[in-house]
């Protein structure tokens, strides 16, 4: 089963020693329209590996928010999207990706989740339709949002005055109807 799996994974983008991403923490006067960089430029601009690590030396990667800014932030890579290929859940796909760093001895994720109440997936439906409608680009309107909806949200969020951490809420759907 695990060697199916692995062989999935090649399949749909994995790349050995390619890190599928890592917990970081934000400086405080970070500015929340970066989406993506080089790990280099990650750390230039202060983003730090939550584990005291170091970053590769090459690579690039996507800063995410899965629950919003006041919860856990990662830079994660092509190896999450292709672990994501296979179960489209962020929640699914942070799991295995925490898992396995457990598996190889890591801490688990060490920011607190914070109590934010994630848009029901009628309620992304609507805003993929309706930010589709108003000429902004969308890859799907099922539900799921990618990382290139993020980047759109976070351009939508400094529209609207709020951070723009790539992550709606109600607030940014209330504002994007109202647009």
């Amino acid at each position: 089963m695990l060697g199916s799996i692995g062989n999935y994974l090649r399949e749909h983008g994995w790349k050995p020693g390619l890190p599928w991403g890592y917990e970081v923490t934000i400086p405080r006067d970070f500015d929340y329209r970066i989406s993506r960089r080089t790990f280099a430029e990650w750390a230039v601009l202060g983003v730090r590996r939550a584990d005291g690590g170091k970053f590769p030396a090459s690579g690039e990667g996507i800063l995410f928010f899965p629950s919003s800014a006041s919860g856990p932030g990662f830079v994660v890579t092509g190896n999450y999207e292709a672990i994501k290929r296979y179960n489209l859940s962020d929640a699914y796909s942070l799991t295995v990706a925490g898992t396995a760093n457990r598996l190889r001895g890591m801490d688990g994720y060490r920011a607190k989740w914070p109590q934010v109440i994630p848009l029901n997936r009628e309620q992304r439906i609507r805003m993929q339709k309706l930010m589709q409608a108003k000429g902004y680009p969308v890859n799907n309107v099922v539900g799921q949002i990618d990382f290139d909806l993020r980047d759109q949200i976070r351009v939508l969020q400094v529209k609207f005055g709020l951070l723009p951490d790539g992550h709606p809420t109600e607030t940014f759907l209330e504002k994007l109807e109202q647009l």
